[in-house]
């Protein structure tokens, strides 16, 4: 027979597996969000090298807003790339 596990116990239980969990995703996703950023800048310096000789209001431009945001603006139009955390 099963001896009957108390509240508490199954409480830290269930912090130990979830809470495990949630950080290996969350460093997953930061490390995913870190090369997004560096492939937007890349690809900003890309593009304004072919379009440099052009008119200058249609260059792209590469915003870090800190570790959970960046943003890029593409000839007026600004794409806002979020990283939400709390996946559960």
């Amino acid at each position: 027979m099963e001896k009957k596990r108390s509240a508490k116990e199954h409480i830290i239980d269930t912090l130990k597996e979830k809470s495990v969990l949630k950080q290996q995703v969350f460093d997953q996703t930061k490390k995913a969000f870190k090369i997004l950023k560096k492939e937007l800048q890349s690809i900003v310096l890309s593009y304004n090298q072919e379009l440099k000789d052009e008119d200058e209001r249609i260059l792209l431009e590469y915003r870090d807003r800190g570790m959970f945001e960046t943003e890029v603006k593409v000839a007026g139009d600004l794409i806002i790339f979020n990283m939400h955390s709390n996946i559960f």
